[in-house]
């Protein structure tokens, strides 16, 4: 199986159940070309799905391919056909054999990537229009086995008759399986060689039968059909007509030869010699045909014998080799078997039963002292693995294989996502793991010591101190998330200022910059006197801004409100000489106005209200900022960061449990390693 890395856990659960498969009652294999609607916890997605037989797969099973392709219902606008994605998109996989695994961002592909319909084989038309845009009851069609592909090539063009927008609101599929359910669906094949669990409505039904023509017809491009074609009754009316007009003529009994009775043949000598020769050919011929068998039957026993005798043999190796290799394993593949066991191997590995090699090549990479291989991880054979319930084990004798003492047993998928260690102190996130076995709450106790062990310094700190730092982080994350804050703390941007030029400039961690402006008055003018000064256009003068904005009305402005309008009524006064700047300095304006200006009263008011409270908040996110030091606040930048990882971790690890790929690392793999902040 190959998924992509960010399905949701329940449109994973969902592909799964639609993979199954069965073949027709005679051995059959039909092609699944398969479209359906389904609203999951997640969102509305539409499947395209294709499933067919693919012979064996990586392990030399036979196997089937189940191919999907899932997207978000938003997404299917502007993509072509589903019925022409099925059956002409050039990505379909025909088969699959390497292991599972997640597919990479290189692998991505093309939905418009389709061959040309023109160019495909015209199959025959054999059905009537299926539904029109307003048919509302579900359309039931009889098919043999290869009609798979007429019938969605049918739907594709009655699809294509259709509106835009209407295209993908029909669920089909090429045959119904057992697993599926009939009402999913608008259209649907049915086989009647395949027994389905359930009654069908076939009412109304409209049966697919094959064309009468073995030829398959010359790939041409669609042609609109004729109006009307003459019938071959039509062409032999005028026939008929003379027919009709000439005279009969009738033929006395006594003279038709199909109504007289032939007289039966007297028996004389020469049919009685005749009788007699047959006899004794075909009696001849019997005893040659008995001679022969009696013959051949004596040769065929002997060499029945022979090759019973051998086979016999045969089995009883094999399968005293199978009952070897078996109480090998329920010991828990103890070294002192280890010869015999690599004999059992070989032996097995002949007649096509790879399992036991594998086995050994793991348990020889067990013996390897201080293997940087475990560093990245060693895969465990599945058929090694034993579930017990949310319990998961590797059954393996520990003293015989002392390796495993520095080892931790996981899932592939979820050792691939711890990235906590710093590298430092002898605690990594799965030191406190068992060697052979897995659980949910062992693995939860082993991130939380580590996280006791890593917090160590965070902890020393003073009571007083850290409940500072956890009102500092309650109170930025307020006036951040304010959103009635929002227009004034982003309005540095239209100045193309970085962020550090905002009212609450943090950095990197979120530690408050305290070499700013407190008064937001105070930082309003600074702000546009300190981009003015980037002018050489002495029209654009900072000093003479501002001396114009003091004197505007006669009385200074107090408040930040009183300020930004006094602002906004000084820029009108401004006259940039190039474009550039007139056409920049308007576009501020214009913000300022939707951030400052409200032409009713009581929102004028509102807003004052507004401003002296950012100023307020600022004050009190200033002065928790100023009790605690930089050190101490990565501290618990790092303390809060590791819990929301290893909450997340721990929701993790309740899908990686049932996975089927598990690996053996090292409790010090630098793989675990992160930069947190």
């Amino acid at each position: 199986m190959a998924r992509d890395r960010d399905l949701p856990p329940d449109l994973i659960s969902e592909l799964e159940s639609q993979s199954r498969y069965t073949q027709d009652s005679e051995g059959g294999s039909p092609l699944i070309l398969r479209h359906r609607i389904v609203t999951l916890r997640s969102g509305t997605y539409h499947i395209l799905s294709r499933i067919h037989e693919s012979g064996a797969d990586y392990s030399k099973r036979n196997n089937h391919l189940s191919h999907h392709l899932a997207f978000r219902a938003e997404d299917a606008i502007g993509l072509p056909n589903p019925a022409a994605i099925l059956l002409n998109w050039r990505g379909w996989r025909k088969s699959w054999d390497e292991p599972p695994r997640i597919l990479e961002a290189f692998e991505k592909f093309d939905l418009q990537d389709l061959e040309s319909s023109w160019a495909a084989p015209q199959h025959p038309r054999p059905i009537e229009a299926a539904a029109d845009a307003a048919g509302a009851f579900t359309k039931v069609y009889n098919l043999s086995l290869s009609e798979e592909r007429p019938l969605v090539d049918h739907l594709r063009r009655t699809i294509n008759s259709f509106p835009a927008d209407q295209r993908w609101s029909y669920s089909f599929t090429s045959c119904l399986l057992p697993t599926d359910q009939p009402q999913d669906y608008v259209w649907c094949g049915r086989m009647s060689k395949l027994p389905l669990p359930y009654e069908v409505d076939t009412t109304s039904r409209h049966i697919l039968k094959p064309s009468k023509s073995s030829t398959p017809a010359t790939p041409v491009a669609d042609k609109p059909e004729p109006i009307a074609t003459p019938s071959a009754e039509a062409k032999s009316a005028p026939a008929s007509a003379m027919l009709k007009k000439a005279p009969t003529v009738e033929i006395p009994e006594e003279f038709d030869h199909k109504r007289v009775k032939r007289p039966r043949r007297p028996i004389g000598q020469k049919e009685v010699s005749r009788s007699i020769n047959i006899a004794i050919v075909g009696g001849g011929l019997v005893c040659i045909i008995l001679v022969l068998f009696f013959v051949k039957s004596q040769k065929g026993s002997s060499v029945a014998k022979t090759r019973h005798a051998e086979t016999t043999t045969h089995v009883e190796s094999l399968q005293d080799r199978l009952e070897a290799w078996q109480s090998f394993a329920e010991a828990g593949y103890p070294i002192e078997g280890l010869p015999d066991a690599r004999e059992t191997a070989a032996f097995l590995a002949k007649v096509g039963e790879d399992h036991p090699t594998y086995v050994i090549q793991f348990l020889d990479s067990l013996l390897v002292k201080d293997s940087a291989e475990f560093d990245k991880g060693v895969a465990v054979p599945r058929r090694m693995i034993k579930f017990n319930g949310s319990e998961v084990t590797l059954p393996i004798v520990q003293t015989d294989y002392p390796e495993l003492r520095r080892l931790a047993f996981l899932p592939n998928s979820l050792a691939t996502e711890i990235d906590l260690w710093s590298g430092q102190g002898l605690l990594s996130p799965v030191s406190a793991m068992p060697n052979t076995s897995f659980s949910i709450e062992s693995f939860q106790g082993s991130l939380q010591a580590f996280a006791l062990n890593a917090d160590s310094d965070y902890q020393r700190l003073a009571d007083e101190t850290l409940q500072v730092l956890r009102d500092y982080d309650e109170k930025r994350l307020s006036i951040v998330e304010n959103k009635r804050f929002e227009e004034v703390l982003e309005l540095y941007r239209v100045f193309d200022q970085p962020d550090l030029r905002s009212y609450l400039p943090f950095d990197e961690s979120g530690l408050l910059l305290l070499d700013q402006q407190p008064s937001l008055a105070d930082y309003l003018k600074d702000l546009i006197s300190k981009h003015l000064a980037r002018y050489s256009d002495p029209k654009l003068d900072p000093d003479a801004f501002l001396a114009a904005y003091a004197h505007l009305g006669g009385n200074t402005p107090e408040s930040p409100l009183e300020v930004a309008t006094a602002l906004y009524q000084a820029m009108g006064k401004l006259q940039p000489t190039s474009r550039t700047a007139a056409s920049h300095w308007k576009n501020i304006r214009i913000r300022w106005q939707y951030a400052f200006i409200r032409s009713d009263l009581m929102e004028q008011t509102i807003l004052g209200y507004t401003l002296e409270g950012l100023e307020r908040e600022k004050a009190a996110l200033t002065s928790l900022r100023q009790q605690f030091t930089k050190d101490q606040f990565q501290l618990h930048v790092e303390s809060r960061n590791r819990i929301q990882r290893i909450a997340e971790l721990t929701e993790q690890s309740h899908y990686a449990v049932s996975e089927k790929d598990w690996i053996v690392i090292s409790k010090q793999s630098p793989n675990f390693r992160s930069d947190l902040p």
